[in-house]
């Protein structure tokens, strides 16, 4: 079972001393793909599924800099911090863990080139925007894509994308 609450919320603020702290970046190109990779088969947790670049923050590490380390090392994508855009942040509470992740935003050109860590996903690359839109993502990340796609005018407050088919 997962809870999810905006990082924000008092009910988050009180399990920070307690959460994993995640960094992500939803990467997105001019032709609207988003970069994505295929966890790994063993992978702990989600395996299998489709996931954002991010990860674990080292110890005193930065979200930023997280969001920034992970794209490097899963895709070889080398962005600044100006390049990110903060997008949202959540707290999330499973059974057996909480994780506090921040999500930001950043968009490459379409020629970006990318290398897959292949001991972390079995495949991967910019996939159509739309596309990934109706996929079941790892970590409940379907919510991330709505606030991306709000964030560019295309999500409206009743939960529908604006030229992109829900499921």
């Amino acid at each position: 079972m997962i809870h999810r609450y905006d990082i924000a919320a008092p009910e988050a603020r009180n399990l920070e001393a307690v959460a994993v702290r995640v960094g992500s970046v939803i990467v997105v190109d001019e032709l609207e793909r988003v970069l994505v990779g295929q966890r790994h088969p063993a992978e702990e947790f989600e395996s299998g599924r489709w996931d954002l670049p991010g990860g674990k923050c080292e110890s005193g590490e930065p979200y930023e800099a997280t969001a920034l380390r992970e794209l490097r090392e899963e895709f070889g994508i080398a962005l600044s911090p100006d390049d990110l855009h903060y997008l949202r942040g959540y707290c999330c509470v499973y059974d057996d863990r909480i994780v506090n992740a921040i999500y930001f935003r950043a968009h490459v050109e379409s020629d970006a080139r990318i290398l897959i860590a292949a001991d972390e996903f079995s495949g991967g690359g910019f996939r159509p925007l739309a596309e990934v839109a109706q996929w079941d993502l790892a970590f409940g990340q379907q919510s991330v894509i709505r606030d991306y796609l709000a964030t560019i005018g295309r999500y409206n407050e009743e939960g529908r994308s604006h030229g992109i088919s829900e499921q």
